[in-house]
């Protein structure tokens, strides 16, 4: 019949290796990975609310979307921020947008470009500067869609 038999080192002790290496598990790789897999889904987040902010701007006249406190830049975030997705994302100062417009040919197009920084879930003190790991990281997206009433251009 098999025995179980402990494991041990010269001095008869068991198991003196399992904390050193629940130490090294811990901090060089479960607490960087939640991080990284938080930022993640951060990242996700944020891109969503460029495609949303981009729809709107589509729909609106010209200076409705480029007003900092029209729905663009203003109402979407808010709604934004009160959603799942919103209050997930853990940024770490509020989302930076610009409007412009462009034409390719005969179509117009509305380009909305959004800055985010985004914090990570928990700082981890032995690794000093990483964005994302112990550092806000920077993310910059960009959405274009066709104008839906291209006479709103010019109001």
């Amino acid at each position: 019949m098999y025995k179980a038999t402990k494991i041990r080192d010269q001095n008869g002790s068991a198991m003196t290796e399992l904390g050193p290496a629940l130490l090294i598990l811990l901090v060089a790789i479960f607490f960087p990975l939640l991080n990284l897999s938080t930022i993640g889904l951060t990242y996700f987040c944020c891109g969503t609310l460029t495609d949303l902010q981009a729809n709107k701007a589509a729909l609106l006249p010209a200076s409705l979307a480029t007003s900092d406190t029209g729905p663009v830049k203003k109402s979407v975030v808010d709604a934004w921020k009160a959603t799942g997705l919103g209050a997930f994302a853990n940024l770490a100062q509020p989302p930076i947008t610009t409007v412009s417009y462009t034409m390719i040919g005969t179509t117009p197009y509305a380009e909305v470009s959004t800055q985010f920084a985004a914090n990570p879930l928990m700082t981890v003190p032995f690794i000093p500067g990483v964005p994302g790991i112990s550092a806000p990281v920077q993310f910059t997206f960009t959405s274009k869609r066709v104008v839906e009433d291209p006479i709103g251009l010019g109001r």
